[in-house]
């Protein structure tokens, strides 16, 4: 079978804050092309998978006031909005409602665009479904906080589920829905398979990615050990004892 290709524009790494260093190391053959980490700030050492573009998040209320302060020097030519603020409290999340989050992004966000010229991402929803969840929360957001007062570039999005057809489904629905907007697919995974499905599964899936034109970028959850992938544990690019790729990262990396 062949590997999926390596030079893949759209691919991204979501890297979390505490990932060793070394495990970019592991990556540097596929020259992915970006990477965020859920922060505000750069995970790598000077020097370390150096070409890959550092794109920020504000991933919560609680930093959205650092906002201005990070962007003092224009350092980011993208930037990733509020990160599932449709996920309630009791699930794990950092919920805030669509007004408040409106309210927030014009006063924090919003002049970063009109300072720097910083392409914006709205905020990264959950595929939830229901009032209040996913796309129901965002076209709420939108019609808070809308032209001129709010401007996007791009529109991050998230899915977990079990099966390829299901994922496809819900990135053609929230195309359908948005159609003015590039999608940028910031974490998906298959959840409930082992992980000899999963690479099968991912194979199938970054192959149908790189083949949409209306989706401009993906990072897949992740180039980790099983011990920080939030149960999810087939879908680990990385082994437990950080020493190489898993089949799922090899793929991911287009090295197998």
């Amino acid at each position: 079978m062949s590997a999926v290709a390596s030079n893949s524009t759209k691919r991204g790494l979501c890297w979390p804050w505490n990932n060793p260093a070394s495990s970019f190391s592991l990556f540097s053959p596929s020259a992915i092309p970006w990477l965020y980490n859920w922060e505000l700030w750069d995970p790598r050492a000077s020097g370390v998978y150096a070409p890959a573009e550092y794109v920020p998040m504000c991933r919560t209320q609680k930093e959205v006031s650092q906002v201005p302060g990070y962007f003092s020097n224009c350092y980011a030519k993208h930037f990733l909005g509020f990160n599932e603020p449709d996920l309630p409290a009791a699930y794990g999340g950092d919920y805030i409602s669509p007004f408040d989050a409106s309210v927030l992004w014009k006063q924090y966000i919003q002049p970063i665009k009109l300072k720097c010229g910083t392409a914006l991402g709205a905020p990264g929803v959950t595929n939830g479904v229901g009032p209040g969840w996913g796309t129901d929360w965002l076209s709420q957001f939108f019609s808070h906080c809308n032209f001129p007062s709010c401007t996007f570039d791009f529109l991050p999005i998230h899915w977990y589920g079990n099966s390829v057809s299901q994922f496809k489904a819900h990135i053609i629905n929230v195309h359908s829905l948005f159609p003015n907007y590039p999608l940028w697919i910031t974490e998906f995974q298959f959840t409930d398979v082992s992980s000899t499905v999963t690479a099968s599964y991912v194979r199938e899936t970054l192959q149908w990615l790189d083949a949409q034109p209306y989706v401009a970028r993906y990072s897949m959850f992740g180039p980790m050990n099983s011990p920080n992938m939030a149960g999810i544990l087939n879908g680990a690019m990385v082994t437990d004892d950080l020493s190489q790729l898993t089949e799922v990262g090899k793929i991911y990396a287009g090295l197998a």
